[in-house]
């Protein structure tokens, strides 16, 4: 009985120490594969940190590119109303003058002066579309460059 007793001891105690074993076995690969887990998952935070600082100094840099090209705009768009008035002060300039004697040459003077008016409407109209043009155009041009270097970058 003594060795029935001394085997069942021997096997429950085999058994406990195999457990065990295998217990560290398992402890040692978990505790390899949580290190492994923790430094994909730094290396993952690294990555999109670095992406994300790269995408908002992409809108950083549309941004001042947008502003300087607005600057750029509005520095056109007063020179072309300077050209415009100047336009129009010599188109008053040029119609105030007395009509000719010649009732032929007054009929000629009437239809250049209107030619004239004319002239000075569209030239304001045209200024006024390309301003409005050139807004649009930088607008997409930034919203492109906003959408090709930030969001595809994601």
């Amino acid at each position: 009985m003594n060795y029935i007793v001394a085997t069942a001891l021997g096997v429950v105690l085999s058994a406990a120490g195999t457990w065990q074993v295998q217990n560290w076995r398992w402890s040692a690969q978990v505790e390899k594969i949580e290190r492994r887990h923790a430094e994909l998952m730094q290396h993952a935070e690294a990555d999109a940190r670095a992406k994300e600082k790269e995408m908002q100094a992409n809108a950083e840099r549309i941004a001042y590119e947008s502003e300087n090209k607005t600057t750029q705009l509005v520095v056109q768009s007063a020179a072309a109303s300077r050209a415009a008035n100047g336009l129009r002060n010599e188109i008053a300039r040029l119609n105030a003058r007395p009509a000719p004697a010649c009732p032929e040459a007054a009929a000629i003077a009437v239809e250049a002066s209107t030619a004239r008016d004319v002239l000075g409407e569209c030239s304001e109209k045209y200024r006024a579309v390309a301003s409005e043009a050139d807004r649009l155009s930088a607008q997409v041009t930034g919203l492109q460059d906003y959408a090709t270097s930030v969001c595809q970058a994601k």
